[in-house]
């Protein structure tokens, strides 16, 4: 599956529309709210879900980890957490960062891997499965953000589009930029070859294979 995520909105109230060919297959939506942070989405099989993050929040426990996660709801429970983390490798000195995101018990993770003006990746595994893989577009017009994603089994978009949201609004979020023919070209140079070594240079030809022949 092929999906194209394109920030309609920024600045207090953010948008995404998240659609496959010309059908729609997501809205997420994030009003802004004092003191927190709430994004909505909206599937077209009209499942909802929504992540919330309120670092004042002790509700979900006291620690820093739990205080600054996104908190992943569904069907008006509490189902999982987003938080970034840091991997130690071995090495003197050596780790990488990765996102631990929790979904009804089962662990995933996802990874930024950037290769300067030739692409930055967001890579989504559960153990040592690559799952998804999003393209982030690195020209950015008026600080709105667009991402094609490549996905395994559609059974994984509504898990990986809640993760992508929180990756966008964490590391690309511009909260309360504006601009009206803004142009920016944003890149990441990953140097750590463990982190590296998570981007799969087959996975996105594999999907456009897939997606050819369906």
């Amino acid at each position: 599956m092929i999906l194209y995520i394109q920030q309609t909105k920024t600045n207090f109230n953010m948008e995404w529309l998240v659609s496959k060919g010309d059908e729609l297959i997501c809205k997420a939506e994030a009003p802004f709210e004092r003191g927190q942070f709430r994004t909505s989405f909206r599937y077209c099989d009209n499942r909802e879900q929504s992540t919330y993050f309120n670092p004042m929040d002790t509700s979900f426990g006291r620690g820093l980890a739990e205080r600054m996660s996104f908190k992943i709801f569904e069907a008006g429970g509490h189902i999982g957490h987003i938080v970034g983390r840091t991997q130690k490798t071995g090495k003197f000195f050596g780790a990488y960062p990765y996102y631990e995101f929790m979904y009804l018990g089962e662990e995933y993770r996802g990874y930024e891997v950037g290769f300067g003006s030739r692409g930055l990746f967001i890579c989504f595994y559960k153990g040592d499965t690559l799952l998804a893989v999003a393209d982030k577009q690195l020209r950015v017009v008026n600080f709105k953000d667009v991402y094609t994603a490549y996905i395994e089994d559609e059974n994984i978009v509504p898990l990986f589009i809640p993760f992508l949201m929180y990756y966008d609004v964490t590391q690309h979020g511009d909260v309360m930029d504006i601009a009206v023919a803004s142009i920016q070209h944003k890149r990441v140079d990953t140097i750590q070859k463990e982190l590296i070594a998570k981007y799969d240079p087959s996975f996105i030809p594999r999907i456009q294979g897939l997606e050819n022949t369906n």
